[in-house]
């Protein structure tokens, strides 16, 4: 995963990413609101991110273990990419190969990995601090469990003690840090000055323009936000048609924002596009294709979240397949325009694109060529005849002329003698000299 994003440049700092992980976390985390089916879910699953979707290891793996997964897997993916950028501060390693063909993207990898864990650990951390009361009708006495699995006592099992304690200290060390970070990025610019920490703040707000950094961490928010209309729908606080209206306003507000100050960076278009196109693109009108391509997530979820609050359940289904494949077609083109932007394969054949065009005109050149002496096969057979004909006379003369020289006469004389040849001559040229620009008369 860390070298595919790497070698494409999967990451947010492109402003292609960002509305494609906000629709698909969007969609996961509600997922048991908008009552997925098994094999719709596990596509937005994988995509989003969520690589732990119902996962079985062993005989006997609970909810318990899922959850730690759900905690753990994150935290490796960010280990993996750190021990990727200490590598080259060693000596002892030779990783300055490594380092060179990855170096400057893996800033990004690393904040694009903590954005997508940020969702994950924030949806995990909820989730394992869920309870309900169980109650005896007959003593009346209540139990405080976990709501995922009744057997384990809140706070009271070992289990579950457990899940608290790396809940509760992912979200001090890890949640409530990053939010601050994203949120209040440009304050802490000026008190802390390491390097490491401006990379990697430059990085979260890459997307962005000049004085709207902090979005990052608006958006960042806003899965956790959700997360809690849900929580509150489990209490019965709220009714499920308000959870989707309470979506609809949240995502109408990012919507409204971004049309007012339009916050997102240019697109980059230094490989993908020919010369005369690369002209046109203004540093304004890739502002206005990377803000169109994040609003058109926004506005697919606001259509679906809207159909579900109004409409009628037995076509919930098919108003998902719909949004999904809207979704990934748009998700696919955005993987073509990295492979040739990003890669070098890409590269290389934008490089061969005119030729290889300059080779399929002469293919259909050649095809029509080739149709159009089947049109015509009875005129080029007669020509060929009047062309061989003509070459056979002009030979037969030079040698005339030839025998003649040495003969001491002269070559004159033999045209004089058989006028009839001069006219003979006159005809075949005129008939050969069009016939010579046809392919087929002079291939002939």
């Amino acid at each position: 995963l860390v070298s595919i994003m790497c070698y494409f440049n999967l990451t947010i700092a492109t402003r292609t990413l960002n509305g494609f992980l906000f629709y698909t976390s969007t969609v996961y985390i509600t997922s048991n609101t908008l009552h997925l089916s098994k094999n719709v879910n596990i596509g937005t699953a994988i995509l989003g991110g969520f690589f732990l979707y119902d996962l079985c290891l062993y005989d006997g793996f609970d909810q318990f273990g899922l959850e730690l997964l759900h905690f753990l897997f994150p935290l490796y993916l960010i280990l993996i990419v750190a021990s990727v950028i200490l590598l080259p501060k060693y000596k002892c390693l030779n990783s300055q190969r490594l380092h060179k063909a990855i170096g400057p993207r893996i800033i990004p990898v690393l904040t694009t990995i903590t954005w997508i864990s940020f969702s994950h650990i924030s949806w995990a951390v909820i989730n394992s601090l869920h309870f309900t009361d169980i109650c005896n009708t007959k003593t009346q006495v209540c139990h405080k469990v976990w709501i995922y699995d009744g057997d384990l006592e809140y706070f009271g099992s070992l289990k579950h003690i457990i899940l608290g304690i790396i809940a509760i200290a992912l979200l001090i060390c890890v949640l409530i840090p990053i939010a601050v970070i994203t949120l209040f990025g440009d304050l802490l610019r000026r008190c802390i000055s390491k390097k490491m920490f401006l990379n990697f703040l430059d990085a979260f707000q890459a997307s962005y323009r000049y004085r709207y950094g902090f979005w990052v961490g608006v958006r960042m928010m806003l899965p956790i936000l959700i997360v809690l209309l849900i929580t509150m729908r489990l209490f019965s606080m709220l009714e499920p048609h308000q959870v989707e209206i309470g979506i609809v306003v949240i995502l109408i507000f990012i919507l409204s924002f971004q049309i007012i100050t339009n916050p997102f960076r240019g697109i980059q278009f230094n490989r993908c596009l020919p010369e005369s196109l690369k002209r046109k693109m203004t540093e304004r009108l890739s502002e206005k294709i990377a803000n169109l391509l994040d609003m058109s997530f926004l506005l697919n979820m606001i259509a679906l979240f809207s159909f579900i609050a109004t409409g009628e359940s037995e076509y919930v289904e098919t108003m998902l397949v719909l949004s999904r494949v809207i979704a990934y077609c748009e998700f696919l083109l955005i993987l073509i325009y990295h492979f040739l932007e990003y890669t070098c394969l890409g590269a290389s054949l934008i490089e061969k694109l005119p030729c290889m065009v300059v080779r399929i005109k002469r293919f259909l050149k050649f095809k029509s060529a080739r149709s159009n002496e089947d049109e015509i096969g009875s005129t080029s057979a007669s020509t060929s005849r009047v062309n061989t004909v003509y070459l056979e006379l002009k030979r037969n003369k030079e040698e005339d002329s030839t025998c003649s020289k040495s003969e001491g006469g002269n070559s004159n004389d033999v045209r004089s003698e058989d006028p009839g040849n001069e006219d003979f001559f006159n005809r075949a040229n005129h008939l050969r000299v069009p016939l010579l620009s046809s392919p087929s008369a002079s291939l002939q």
